[in-house]
């Protein structure tokens, strides 16, 4: 039985509730899992967007609240662990928000607590390895 979750939140019913979750100064960790779809750049996505489409957007939304709540803390940094099936996945989710953060021109300060304080790992949730792009011609 799984005992340490105390709930569960949908941003697209409780937006507001989804920030505050940035706002709570114990929060540590982001474990992903949104399906090798998951990690896209989407420009279509706006900061003021309840929320963002596209999952790192709506991660961009999350580290930005926590980042103007707690004033640019690097102890309040979030350690960042995607465990989706794409190759780099940390790599290509900290890509994804550092476009939004020039999409939506949230400053170097931010960008800055971003690479410095909220660590973005590449995991894989299960043994599976995925196989190499295809060469293309």
């Amino acid at each position: 039985m799984i005992d340490v979750i105390s709930r569960a939140l949908n941003p697209y019913q409780d937006f507001d509730a989804y920030l505050k979750l940035a706002e709570q100064p114990e929060m540590r960790f982001v474990i992903s899992n949104t399906t090798e779809a998951g990690i896209v750049f989407d420009p279509k996505c706006n900061l003021d967007d309840k929320p963002a489409s596209s999952y790192p957007g709506k991660l961009t939304q999350l580290l930005y609240h926590r980042f103007k709540t707690f004033n640019g803390d690097k102890a309040k940094g979030l350690i960042i662990l995607p465990c989706e099936l794409v190759f780099h996945n940390g790599q290509r989710l900290k890509e994804a928000i550092s476009q939004y953060i020039d999409l939506w021109e949230l400053g170097d300060e931010f960008e800055d607590w971003l690479n410095e304080a909220c660590p973005v790992y590449s995991t894989l949730v299960d043994r599976i390895v995925p196989s190499f792009p295809k060469k293309r011609d």
